[in-house]
């Protein structure tokens, strides 16, 4: 979905770099908050474009960032400006684009030191967590409420009434759906870890 060998993607990386650290911070900023309104883009003709520019912008300034930063400042770059972003953009991305942030985060991450994006890794096994943990917790409250048994295993649920609320099931799967976005994520940032040991490599170009 996004081409990470040829597309702007590159650009705002480069700009950024060439600017220098202090301007690149103020324009990052920008880049951002523009991110932020492609990607809460209503469904029409050019919502794709939309959606798929919020995640080039999210991966040419987080590369540009952490190629400027130095390893004390590293937490706060994700804490203060990358992750508060993802966080948003990860909820109102529908789920048929996401493979662009999973792109993003793969091209901004590239050949890095693992310890450059460790608050990254952490955020993602943590919301997948958070959300795994929910899940049981409102499955073991249907049960309780709708007198609803389940086997051990949790996968084959037994009805004693027929008062379930199908609204409750429409958030589950909501939950489930927000789930496997993280989880995509978070194997983007597996992949890279991979790839993080080669001689030499926080200097190559990604892709």
């Amino acid at each position: 979905m996004l081409d990470c060998s040829n597309d702007s993607v590159i650009q705002y990386c480069r700009i950024l770099l060439t600017i220098g650290q202090s301007s690149a911070n103020t324009s990052a900023s920008f880049l951002l908050t523009y991110g932020r309104e492609l990607v809460s883009a209503p469904p029409n003709e050019d919502q794709r474009n939309k959606l798929v520019a919020s995640a080039e912008i999210f991966g040419g300034v987080s590369r540009s960032l952490l190629k400027f930063s130095v390893f004390h400042q590293t937490s706060k770059i994700w804490e203060e400006t990358l992750l508060p972003f993802l966080d948003e953009a990860v909820q109102k991305m529908p789920t048929a684009f996401i493979a662009a942030y999973f792109d993003a985060i793969r091209y901004g991450i590239h050949h890095l030191p693992p310890t450059l994006f460790q608050p990254l890794l952490t955020w993602c096994v943590s919301k997948v967590q958070g959300k795994l943990l929910h899940t049981l917790s409102f499955r073991d409250s249907l049960a309780s409420v709708f007198n609803m048994k389940y086997d051990v295993s949790g996968t084959l649920w037994q009805h004693e009434n027929n008062n379930y609320d199908f609204d409750d099931g429409g958030k589950m799967a909501d939950r489930f759906a927000l789930q496997s976005k993280y989880l995509l994520l978070a194997q983007a940032v597996l992949i890279e870890l991979d790839s993080d040991d080669d001689i030499g490599a926080v200097f190559m170009k990604p892709w």
